[in-house]
């Protein structure tokens, strides 16, 4: 029986992270494109808004716009009661998401950046087709 478990939720979790990107663009990439897009890994196309993507520029430094790919990609823990989301990306992303949610300081777990609900809830509400969730 637990072996059917596992399998049920192996292809829930599949399903569920078909939004995900294959790769993510760094943000200069996706504002030079007509209509801005990623293949996600279930092999359709994750789109931006054009005026989105603008006003992030617009707030970031240009050190920033060069390094920060896009979506912000964010994976729900389900080891944890908490409810914890692990940011895919390194300190350009991290920047911005402390940027964008108006926070000094992004926990760290085993190297991982790691925030909470409420800080996607910002991040979601303010910038809703720059992220993405999926399950860890």
């Amino acid at each position: 029986m637990a072996d059917k478990v596992e399998e049920w939720l192996s292809i829930q979790f599949k399903k569920i992270n078909e939004g995900l990107p294959r790769r993510r663009l760094k943000l200069g990439e996706l504002l030079s494109m007509e209509r801005p897009s990623v293949e996600t890994v279930g092999g359709g196309l994750h789109h931006f808004s054009k005026t989105e993507l603008q006003e992030l520029s617009r707030s970031l430094s240009e050190d920033l716009r060069e390094r920060v790919r896009l979506p912000l990609v964010f994976r729900r823990s389900l080891e944890s009661s908490e409810s914890i989301y692990y940011l895919d990306g390194g300190e350009a992303e991290a920047e911005v998401v402390k940027r964008i949610a108006g926070v000094g300081f992004l926990p760290r777990n085993k190297g991982r950046y790691f925030t909470y609900k409420p800080i996607i809830s910002i991040l979601v509400s303010r910038y809703p087709t720059l992220v993405v969730i999926g399950a860890a």
